[in-house]
């Protein structure tokens, strides 16, 4: 559980590290859309635009998504570990990261303002997954 009490799909995410996360440690940043379904609700997609922020420490690949360009543990609302993780462009806009086969780890949907935004972001998770 993160300090604002939500949840996170993995059991490893930012706040398990002693080190602040910093600009030069950080590949990808930026406004995102992303599929917020929740079994909960009956798989009903609500889509929510976040500001994403990826990045690598020690051997770990984290990606952060915040309500606001104000990257702080106060604005996360979730964090995920994407070791093991692939990605497949879908449509012109949309990336889906699939977690490892038979993990029970989610899938995420991603959808960008543009096409060479999606490109950035998908040539910079499969450069370090």
């Amino acid at each position: 559980i993160l300090s604002n009490g939500r949840t996170t799909s993995l059991s490893v995410s930012s706040t398990d590290f002693n080190s602040e996360i910093t600009d030069d440690m950080v590949m990808r940043k930026g406004w995102i859309v992303k599929d917020g379904t929740s079994k909960f609700l009956g798989f009903i997609a609500s889509w929510k635009r976040r500001y994403f922020r990826l990045y690598k420490i020690k051997h770990f690949v984290i990606l952060d998504y915040f309500s606001s360009s104000d990257a702080t543990e106060e604005n996360k609302l979730g964090s995920m570990t994407l070791n093991g993780y692939t990605t497949t462009e879908y449509g012109s806009n949309t990336l889906i990261l699939h977690p490892p086969v038979n993990s029970q780890l989610r899938i995420m949907r991603l959808v960008f303002d543009t096409k060479q935004h999606r490109r950035h972001w998908n040539s910079c998770l499969r450069n370090i997954l």
